[in-house]
């Protein structure tokens, strides 16, 4: 059977315009008000008296706690940035709690309460436009609510392979890396060991999908051109968008730093020397470029030129983030550990590995406690999400950190 390899994006475009009219609200929770005619605004967590902006494609009506969805807009008339905010984040930095999942590995419905359901979350990454942690599940891209946790599909329909349509019922498979644009919506993700495709979802009036990038018919192969005409790509591990909107992305083989240029070309970079097999990649600041190299378990930083890479640390594998606010890599240590390495920019120090959460054991136990001494169950994804606090994806839950 043909192995095919792919790099995805998806599109999301929205309309912030005001309403002509305002739909009705339920009653909010106690002591959260707005004024008569105000409704809040999550992106300014104030009372406003224009309409919410959007925050989703969702269908239009009731969504219960006091919200209403209309014409892809969320409303609501209370002044709480969200009524089921997770406890432990008023607690000491280092307290680890459940974002979402119940413990159980599956998947739930379109709807279905983030604490109480099952889940299976791989991949993760905070869209900070509109306020909602993203995560992989079964061949979909989903999210959580930001308003209400409840869960929500944002593309696939679960099926494997590649199909192009309507966003719900799309095909997409083997997602390994995701990552959003801060200001323009865009959402973008690579798929490992399937289709060589670049695609996007526009999440507007018309919900649908199109190539925009690659060859869903050539396997194991690494070729610049025309994005949509002679591009190929080989096994693209994780993408990054750099802080001017250029998205990149590493090849686990060919261990070319490559992207998708302005005038829609499929380019490689450069090769990154000394490295055997690219199994993580993270833009950095400036022009730092950190990698994983499965040979060694090393994490290295080299740049955006590829220069001969300098070892950081080793024992260590992906999942792996930047966090620049703190000049620090996350990423995997064993099977149930996250640690983090500071100071790792080229002009700082490097600093030793420590754990921030999970004790090595497997298992869910340690919720409201301090992070290394709980229990995970895996580490599938990691993601910073608002105020710096560290999101882990598991085999069943999603788990908080907090900074």
């Amino acid at each position: 059977m043909k192995t095919i390899f792919s790099l995805l994006a998806l599109a999301v475009t929205f309309s912030g315009d005001a309403m002509a009219q305002q739909p009705p609200s339920g009653p909010p929770p106690a002591g959260c008000q707005c004024a008569q005619g105000h409704w809040y605004d999550p992106n300014v967590k104030s009372c406003v008296t224009t309409a919410c902006e959007v925050v989703k494609g969702m269908p239009d009506g009731d969504k219960g706690g006091g919200f209403f969805a209309w014409n892809g807009h969320l409303f609501t008339k209370t002044a709480c940035t969200n009524p089921n905010t997770n406890t432990c984040l008023n607690g000491p930095a280092g307290t680890i709690c459940t974002f979402a999942g119940n413990g159980t590995a599956g998947t739930a419905p379109d709807g279905s309460v983030v604490k109480t359901s099952p889940i299976t979350p791989g991949t993760l990454a905070f869209h900070s436009k509109f306020n909602a942690l993203l995560f992989t599940e079964n061949n979909k891209i989903r999210g959580v609510h930001p308003m209400n946790d409840t869960f929500y599909t944002l593309a696939g329909s679960g099926s494997p392979g590649y199909l192009e349509g309507p966003a719900l019922s799309a095909r997409m498979q083997d997602i390994s890396g995701l990552t959003t644009h801060p200001t323009l919506g865009y959402v973008y993700f690579s798929q490992f060991n399937s289709y060589a495709l670049l695609r996007s979802v526009n999440l507007g009036s018309s919900v649908t999908t199109s190539l925009i990038a690659g060859d869903p018919n050539v396997a194991n192969q690494s070729v610049d051109g025309p994005a949509t005409a002679g591009a190929k790509m080989w096994w693209p591990r994780d993408i990054s968008l750099s802080s001017s909107g250029v998205l990149y992305f590493v090849e686990v083989f060919s261990k070319k730093l490559r992207t998708i240029t302005n005038s829609n070309q499929g380019a490689t970079v450069c090769t990154f020397p000394g490295v055997s097999n690219v199994s993580g990649f993270a833009l950095g600041s400036g022009t730092d470029v950190f990698l994983l190299d499965a040979t060694g378990n090393r994490v290295l930083r080299s740049s955006l030129s590829c220069a001969a890479p300098v070892q950081l640390a080793t024992g260590l594998t992906g999942p792996m983030i930047y966090d620049g606010a703190k000049n620090r890599l996350v990423l995997k240590k064993g099977a149930n550990q996250v640690v983090e390495i500071k100071g790792v920019n080229s002009n700082s120090t490097v600093l030793a590995p420590t754990v921030l959460a999970g004790s090595g054991a497997f298992g869910n136990a340690g919720d409201t406690g301090a992070g290394p001494a709980a229990q995970l169950k895996g580490v599938n994804g990691l993601a910073i999400g608002p105020g710096g606090h560290l999101y882990i994806s598991t085999g069943d839950k999603i788990r908080v950190l907090k900074q």
